[in-house]
């Protein structure tokens, strides 16, 4: 894979202590620990992608600084998606400017999801790309609906195979609360694409099954046991090797500490950060979100 050159961040509103959460019963959020968090995490991305864009913040939108969700970046594709819920919609101006203004995206093909469907929603919390067997699976949520899948299979149906995850049955918000991709290793001069996942949950085992059933290719799915560290952030680097951005505090997570400790030691080259990033959790907020 090639190293990754960009990223994009948004600074935290204070509103964030208002962001949209399925647990009506959440613990109130921090917003001076989540802007510590928040801050930690951009620096530490700062170490290792040449260029960190970090938008400025809007304090209408609450939850503006989870980036990942009104846009999606594949290879030289740019998809401005829509995002479900109305109090979100507004953040995808922002990505506009951003992408028609910025000289690091001259060259880039732009779409806008809104012009193509006005009834498709996608959001990229949904949207798992596996480069190593040219696929791209995407839940389908309650977020994320079948016109968004199509979209996505329009610009990058001729390049990849796109998947829809079937998940509107359960609870949880986007597919890669319970999935996503850590990194890869070879395999008979294959680069094999490792995959987290939750065991002891069912979503994840379902998840699983239909990402093995439509892929053609092996996938190395590895048990995180511990859901909230199912989530890692997989930076790809020089000469194949990784930065992968990880919950699994000892500390709080033990049971995953160690399995970590134990994939470090499998997999030299990759190398594992683990960062708080708990005010995050109460807005169902992950580790690729922001």
């Amino acid at each position: 894979m090639k190293p990754v050159q960009i990223a994009i961040t948004r600074k935290l509103p204070k509103s964030f202590v208002n962001a949209l959460s399925q647990d009506t019963n959440r613990e109130p959020i921090s917003f001076e620990k989540a802007h510590e968090q928040h801050e930690n995490y951009v620096a530490i991305l700062k170490q290792y992608i040449p260029n960190v864009i970090e938008i400025d913040t809007d304090e209408q939108l609450p939850d503006c600084c989870f980036v990942e969700d009104p846009i999606l970046v594949v290879d030289d594709i740019i998809l401005l998606t829509e995002v479900a819920p109305t109090s979100r919609k507004p953040e995808s101006e922002a990505m506009k400017k951003l992408v028609e203004t910025n000289p690091l995206f001259n060259g880039k093909i732009v779409y806008t999801m809104r012009d193509m469907d006005s009834e498709a929603t996608l959001e990229g919390g949904d949207v798992l790309v596996v480069h190593e067997i040219q696929s791209i699976f995407i839940g389908l949520t309650s977020r994320t609906n079948e016109r968004g899948v199509d979209i996505v299979k329009k610009i990058l149906g001729s390049k990849f195979t796109i998947v829809p995850i079937e998940m509107r049955h359960h609870p949880g918000l986007h597919l890669k609360t319970f999935v996503t991709y850590l990194a890869n290793e070879k395999k008979e001069n294959t680069l094999v694409p490792i995959v987290t996942y939750t065991k002891d949950v069912p979503v994840a085992r379902e998840i699983v099954d239909q990402m093995r059933k439509h892929s053609n290719r092996e996938i190395r799915f590895v048990d995180i046991p511990d859901v909230h560290s199912v989530n890692v952030l997989s930076v790809p680097i020089a000469d194949g090797k990784f930065i992968v951005l990880t919950r699994a505090q000892k500390e709080k997570y033990p049971n995953s500490y160690e399995d970590i400790q134990k994939l470090a030691k499998e997999l030299p080259h990759v190398h594992f950060e683990a960062i708080e990033n708990t005010e995050f959790i109460k807005a169902d907020g992950c580790l690729t979100c922001c």
